[in-house]
């Protein structure tokens, strides 16, 4: 089977009216009218009225155009030209027929057939869905492990600086501690640091130990500063 297409200059339509192809084969309604093959046109194509189908290949085609209401109703107006038009489709080959409404000649041109579009055969196995790639956004920092700051393992160890910070950064705290107090995280607690002190209060200054760990160094020390404040404090008469 070949592909031909027929093409039809008719400006004698009426509105509700169109251009039929009937002609010598069952595609094109062997010469039965309520049978042929509806032929098309456009705003911009008018007057011109063309239909595509395919025929047996090397045999000839006789046919003619018919004017037949859109519904196929009513009799048909057929081309009034001694015999028929005639078109042998070419295999391997686009053929188009163009004539002219109530002429009897036919111009005939070919071109090679496009190949036909292979559709994709389907999967026997669907793809692997593509895995994410890790990604350090929306994971955890080492700051925000048990209030780690940056600088201390999340293992939870003491980081060098922080074991060996100096007193005097505390604040409210005396710059004068020695760096062998820093070191060994001790320190004199001013008599402002405890409740209800003072030298009024007869209660002295006194010297706190307490464990930096990462994360609560400053928390830490307050606790235990306010531990020892409130057991100093002087008993009532």
């Amino acid at each position: 089977m070949s592909s031909v297409v027929f093409k039809v200059c008719c400006e004698s339509t009426q509105p509700g009216e169109c251009v039929f192809l009937v002609g010598s084969h069952g595609v094109i309604g062997e010469w039965t009218p309520e049978r042929a093959l509806m032929m098309a046109t456009s705003a911009e194509d008018f007057p011109v009225w063309s239909a595509t189908c395919r025929l047996p290949a090397s045999e000839a085609i006789e046919y003619k155009c018919v004017i037949l209401r859109e519904d196929r109703s009513g009799s048909a107006r057929w081309e009034e030209f001694p015999g028929n038009h005639a078109v042998t489709p070419e295999d391997g080959r686009v053929v188009e027929a163009f004539s002219i409404w109530g002429n009897a000649s036919v111009r005939l041109s070919s071109a090679l057939e496009p190949p036909a579009t292979s559709r994709p055969e389907p999967l026997s196995e669907p793809l692997p869905v593509a895995q994410a790639e890790p990604s350090c956004r929306g994971s955890p920092a080492a700051s925000d492990l048990s209030g780690a700051p940056p600088s201390a393992t999340t293992t939870g160890t003491p980081a060098a600086s922080e074991a060996s910070f100096q007193a005097s950064e505390l604040p409210g705290l005396p710059p004068a501690a020695s760096s062998q107090q820093a070191a060994n995280n001790e320190f004199e607690l001013p008599a402002a640091h405890c409740e209800n002190g003072g030298k009024d209060g007869g209660v002295s200054p006194v010297k706190a130990r307490a464990p930096v760990r990462a994360g609560g160094a400053l928390s830490s020390l307050m606790r235990v500063a306010k531990f020892i404040c409130q057991r100093k404090r002087p008993i009532p008469n």
